[in-house]
């Protein structure tokens, strides 16, 4: 009706006759997706449209309506979505599309399967990916795939040259959200180079170019990214003002999911702060939120929402979280999906251990670290939880071992500290 709701028995009916049609006018059923695809495109309904064009196997009409769409979609966040939308295309329909190949490329790179960003890349044809701006697009596209994958080098590369050849490319709306996630890269690639100072004025600049693009989804990274930086330096009123600031930017959309992993680093902060009901407010919204996202942001609301349960002594409440980060462990694709769950599972076992001392969990716990835990910091403190300080040594020596630089970027102060723990562990209080 008029409200977009459904008499009672509209749908039955509905199928009733698509069944009668398809066995009696099957000729007629693709022209009847047409019209209805057309006039839901006219009338504003982009996903019906969609729809109404691959049920008919309109192909090229559905992969041009994907492609205008596929943009908005990236920003969203909706990769499921669009995924979905594209599975559902003839391969060579997308190679009509350059710009849905880089939105797929985005796509399965935000899902966490980084293996398969070339494989999507290599599907555009050789005389569009050699010119502008598709070139420097796909430069921020491998940037990201950098940083992800821990070459903070290589992001920065790119990501430098990309900014360089777009500064002299329009500025129209996609070279705007290409500038701005280069941006992004090149600020995550200064903070895990240690060069802090660079970091934070390049995470200011990548927060009003994705403004200024619209990206949401980027300005809340970047916001994120710069209050994490200050986190790593002991300023937590400037790390929660960065925080409430991004958060701000998507006032008026409270239930949206761009704003969930903002909620769960605000609220993480608010716990370690002892704010414990606003803790509970912020992470229970962000982990209803993330339930729709990738396994990796979801993984991440489940741990936070996990720690606060241990600090209001609810040890049981935990056990159901764990149940829920297993099954994404075993869904999540390798590379740095998994990694990420592995840690995730490492972690939140750790925390659990070290406030309940369980046969069952220090076994649990034992397993994971066996399996392997790409994140050192994480497996140190798994090793120290089960009363095992020398083997955390191993993995924290290389880490305290560093430039003063690098040490400015954080990690190492939290490296240095475990490994006085592990000392004292061994009875080496000098050392300690």
């Amino acid at each position: 009706d008029e409200e977009r709701r459904w008499y009672r028995y509209h749908q039955l009916f509905a199928n009733l006759l698509r069944q009668h049609l398809r066995r009696e006018q099957p000729e007629r059923v693709a022209g009847l997706h047409q019209v209805a695809s057309d006039w839901f495109a006219r009338a504003g309904y982009r996903d019906e449209a969609i729809e109404h064009a691959l049920a008919g196997e309109l192909f090229a009409e559905a992969a041009a309506l994907v492609a205008d769409a596929s943009s908005e979609l990236v920003i969203q966040g909706e990769i499921s979505k669009l995924l979905g939308w594209i599975g559902r295309l003839p391969a060579e329909m997308l190679s009509r599309h350059p710009q849905l190949i880089l939105n797929h490329a985005w796509s399965v790179l935000f899902r966490g399967s980084p293996a398969e960003v070339e494989t999507v890349l290599q599907g555009m044809p050789a005389a569009v990916a050699e010119t502008m701006p598709y070139s420097a697009y796909q430069m921020v596209i491998r940037s990201t795939l950098a940083s992800r994958q821990g070459q903070p080098a290589i992001a920065v590369q790119l990501a430098e040259g990309a900014l360089t050849a777009l500064a002299a490319y329009e500025r129209d709306p996609v070279s705007l959200v290409m500038r701005g996630a280069a941006a992004l890269n090149l600020a995550y690639g200064y903070q895990r180079q240690g060069d802090t100072e660079r970091a934070v004025s390049t995470f200011a600049r990548a927060l009003r170019l994705n403004e200024e693009a619209g990206n949401m989804l980027a300005a809340l990274n970047a916001a994120r990214g710069w209050g994490q930086l200050l986190l790593t330096q002991g300023d937590l009123a400037g790390a929660e003002a960065r925080f409430r600031a991004g958060l701000a930017l998507v006032a008026d959309q409270p239930r949206t999911l761009l704003a969930a992993p903002l909620q769960v680093s605000l609220g993480q902060l608010c716990l370690e702060t002892g704010r414990l009901a606003e803790a509970e407010s912020l992470l229970v919204a962000a982990s209803k939120l993330l339930a729709l996202s990738g396994p990796v942001n979801q993984s991440e609301g489940l741990v936070a929402l996990a720690r606060l349960r241990l600090a209001q002594g609810q040890p049981a409440a935990v056990e159901p979280l764990l149940t829920e980060l297993q099954a994404l462990q075993r869904q999540a694709p390798g590379g740095y999906a998994r990694d990420q769950l592995d840690q995730a599972l490492a972690s939140t076992e750790t925390a659990l251990l070290e406030q309940q001392p369980d046969p069952g969990w220090r076994a649990l716990l034992a397993n994971q670290l066996a399996l392997g835990v790409a994140d050192p910091l994480s497996a140190a403190r798994g090793w120290l939880a089960l009363d095992q300080p020398a083997r955390a040594l191993t993995l924290l020596a290389p880490l305290t071992t560093v430039t003063a630089q690098q040490a400015a970027a954080g990690s190492w102060l939290v490296a240095a500290l475990l490994r006085a723990q592990a000392h004292v562990a061994l009875d080496d209080e000098a050392e300690a």
